[in-house]
C-alpha cells in the first residue's frame, strides 16, 4: 500500500509519531530458530549509507550498552522511514495547497531481559524516536542513532526494573512470554524514482474543482491529491536487514452542504493509485464531481426519521464500513499491557465458537495488491517486525478459527503470522490488512432485496432500510449513514432518508446476519494503519436507528458569490 498523507513533524516520543504510513514491503519468514547476538554484526548492503550507519551503531549498542549491574540488551530493532510527499488541493478553481515535503525519522526498540520477560508489554513507554539528517552523511546519521539508542536503553532498564517489581507485588496468572523469535532476513529494493508534473496536476485540479460552481446546492468542495515515495530501513540484532521503496498516492473529491433545517451533510470519493497514469482523465473526474454533488444535493431533500428498528440492507461499501468497525479490530490478537485496565477488544475467548452465520468465511491476505483491478490500501509483503504477511483463515463455516498476530504472544496465540503494523513510527501491534468476507450462499442483488422486503413484512413494517454508504465508525460502533433509503414493502419503491444514527451493536447482531450478497467489493480505509475490507452486501436482521439529536448551524445568510453573479445577470431590469 502506498503512503498517502503528509508526515507530521518528528517528535522524540514514539507515541506522538502516529501518522498514515503503511508497513513497508519487507521480506522475511516465520520465526522458528534461536537468535545469535553475533547476527548484529551482519554487513549492510554496499552503498546504503543509512543502513550501514544503523547496523554499525546497533552492533556497538549490543556489545557496549550497559549501566552498572543492569542487564545489557538482548534485542535491538532500528527502523528508519523517509518520505517525499507532494500535496496539491484546489477549491472552486483556485489552488489552496501546493506543498512538497521530505522527512526522515528513526525509531529504536531496545529490549532487556529475555524473550520470556523483558521491558515491553507494560504500562510504561517503550522505545525512542528522532529526526534523521536528510543527507547521506554516515557520521551524522550514526550520531543520531547513538543518541536514540542511549535514550532508549536508559528507559528500557528503568521500565524492566519497574515491571519486575510490579510482578512481585501482583498476582498475574497465565502470563505469556513477551516476545517470540524470528529468522533473520536480508532484502533490498531498488530505490524508486518519483515522476510528478506539479504544474500539470495543479492545473487539472483547478479545472476539476471549478465544477463545484455548477452545483449551487453545494456550499463547499475541494479536490485533494497526495503523491509520494516512502522508503524504509529495518534492521535488528537477529540479523534482519531490509530496505523497501514504494510509490503511491490518493486523489479525493470532497463536498459538503446543509439541508434546509441546517443539518450538515458531506460525502467524498477517493481514487488510490501507484502511478498518476492510473488516475481518471479530467472529463471522468468532472463526471465524478457531478455524481457526488447530485447525490449530496438529493440528500438535502430527504426525510428525517425519528427512529427505526428492523432489518437493514448494507450495500458493499456500507458493509465494508460495518465489518471494519464491528469485526476487524476484534480478530487481532492484541496484547494488553500489564497494569493497564483495558477491555480486551479481541474475540480470542471465542476461538472455536460461531461468530458469523454458518455460510460465512473470512480470511486475511496481505500479499495480494489488487482485487478486481482496485488497489488494496492494506496490502504489503512483510510487516513492521520483518515477518512475512501470511494468509490467515479467520472464520470457517461461521466459526472463529484463528486471529491475525504479531511477535507479542497472547494467552492463546503464540506465534506471528506477519500482521504486526504501526501508524508510522510506533509500537507495532496485530492488525488485519486485507480482510476478505464471503457468503458461500450469497444471493444476487435482486434476491437480496426480496429477502429484505420479506424480513420487513415478517416484522409488520411498512418499509425496510437500505444503506449505500456511511461514515466509518469507532470500535463496535457503526458510523452514521450518508446515503440511506426507505424500501417500501408494498411496491418496492424507495425514498431517501437522512439524519439517522445507529444505536449500540452487539456480537449477536453480526452473528445473526440474515443473508449476504454474491459480489464482494473493495472498501479502503486509509488511516494510521490502512486496511482494506473486501465484502459483499449483507442484511442485518435488526438494528436500531434514531434521529440525530443536535442543534444545527443556520444556513448562510447570503448566496455564494458565483451564484449571486448569475442571479444578477439573469435578472429583469
Amino acid at each position: 500500500m502506498p503512503y498517502y498523507t503528509q508526515p507530521r513533524a518528528a517528535q522524540v516520543r514514539p507515541s506522538r509519531l502516529a501518522h498514515a504510513m503503511k508497513p513497508a514491503c519487507l521480506a522475511a519468514v516465520v520465526a522458528l530458530t534461536n537468535v545469535l547476538a553475533a547476527a548484529a554484526r551482519a554487513e549492510a548492503p554496499s552503498g546504503d549509507v543509512v543502513m550501514k550507519a544503523m547496523v554499525d551503531e546497533m552492533a556497538r549498542g549490543m556489545d557496549e550498552l550497559s549501566l552498572n549491574d543492569l542487564p545489557k540488551p538482548y534485542f535491538i530493532k532500528l527502523r528508519a522511514q523517509q518520505r517525499e510527499v507532494y500535496h496539491l488541493a484546489a477549491s472552486y478553481g483556485g489552488l489552496t495547497n501546493d506543498s512538497h515535503n521530505r522527512s526522515r525519522l528513526i525509531e529504536s526498540r531496545v529490549r532487556v531481559g529475555g524473550y520470556e520477560l523483558d521491558n515491553t508489554n507494560f504500562q510504561r513507554p517503550f522505545g525512542a524516536a528522532a529526526s534523521l539528517p536528510l543527507d547521506d552523511d554516515y557520521d551524522a546519521i550514526r550520531h543520531t542513532v547513538w543518541l536514540t539508542l542511549d535514550q532508549d536503553y536508559k528507559r528500557a532498564v528503568e521500565v524492566y526494573a519497574a515491571k519486575r517489581a510490579y510482578l512481585e507485588s501482583h498476582n498475574v496468572e497465565d502470563r505469556p512470554n513477551d516476545f517470540t523469535r524470528a529468522t533473520p532476513v536480508v532484502s533490498s529494493d531498488d530505490l524508486k524514482s518519483i515522476t510528478f508534473d506539479r504544474a500539470d496536476w495543479a492545473s487539472r485540479l483547478q479545472r476539476v474543482s471549478a465544477r463545484y460552481a455548477a452545483h449551487p446546492e453545494i456550499q463547499d468542495g475541494e479536490v485533494r491529491l497526495f503523491f509520494g515515495r516512502a522508503d524504509q530501513w529495518l534492521v535488528n540484532s537477529e540479523g534482519t536487514r531490509i530496505f523497501t521503496s514504494d510509490l503511491g498516492g490518493m486523489l479525493e473529491i470532497y463536498a459538503e452542504t446543509q439541508a434546509p433545517d441546517g443539518m450538515a451533510l458531506n460525502d467524498s470519493k477517493s481514487f488510490l493509485f501507484e502511478s498518476t497514469d492510473e488516475l481518471p482523465d479530467v472529463d471522468k473526474l468532472l463526471a465524478a464531481v457531478d455524481t457526488l454533488c447530485d447525490r449530496l444535493a438529493g440528500q438535502t431533500k430527504a426525510e428525517v426519521l425519528d427512529q427505526y428498528t428492523g432489518p437493514v440492507l448494507f450495500e458493499p461499501k456500507a458493509a465494508g464500513s460495518a465489518f471494519h468497525s464491528l469485526f476487524a479490530d476484534r480478530v487481532a490478537a492484541v496484547r494488553i499491557p500489564l497494569g493497564v485496565q483495558w477491555r480486551d477488544p479481541s474475540l480470542e475467548k471465542k476461538l472455536g465458537l460461531r461468530v458469523l452465520p454458518r455460510s460465512f468465511q473470512v480470511y486475511d491476505d496481505p500479499q495480494t495488491k489488487r482485487y478486481d483491478g482496485k488497489l488494496l490500501a492494506g496490502a504489503y509483503q512483510l510487516d513492521d517486525e520483518g515477518v512475512r504477511g501470511e494468509r490467515v483463515s479467520i472464520v470457517e463455516k461461521g466459526k472463529l478459527k484463528h486471529l491475525v498476530s504479531s511477535r507479542a504472544p497472547t494467552r492463546k496465540i503464540h506465534g506471528s503470522n506477519g500482521h504486526a503494523r504501526s501508524g508510522g513510527l510506533g509500537d507495532p501491534r496485530a492488525s488485519v490488512a486485507c480482510l476478505y468476507v464471503r457468503d458461500e450462499e450469497g444471493m444476487s442483488k435482486k434476491d437480496l432485496r426480496e429477502e429484505l422486503i420479506e424480513a420487513a413484512q415478517d416484522e409488520g413494517l411498512d418499509y425496510a432500510l437500505r444503506v449505500e454508504s456511511m461514515e466509518d465508525g469507532g470500535f463496535m460502533s457503526l458510523g452514521d449513514p450518508i446515503c440511506a433509503y426507505k424500501v417500501f414493502v408494498d411496491d418496492g419503491h424507495e425514498e431517501p432518508v437522512r439524519g439517522l444514527t445507529f444505536g449500540p451493536v452487539g456480537d449477536r447482531a453480526i452473528k445473526r446476519l440474515l443473508a449476504g450478497g454474491d459480489t464482494p467489493e473493495v472498501s479502503n480505509f486509509v488511516s494510521s494503519v490502512s486496511v482494506s475490507i473486501i465484502a459483499p452486501s449483507v442484511i442485518f436482521e435488526e438494528l436500531d436507528l434514531s434521529k440525530v439529536e443536535e442543534e444545527f448551524d443556520k444556513l448562510p445568510i447570503l448566496r455564494a458569490p458565483g451564484q449571486r453573479g448569475k442571479d444578477q445577470a439573469g435578472a429583469t431590469p
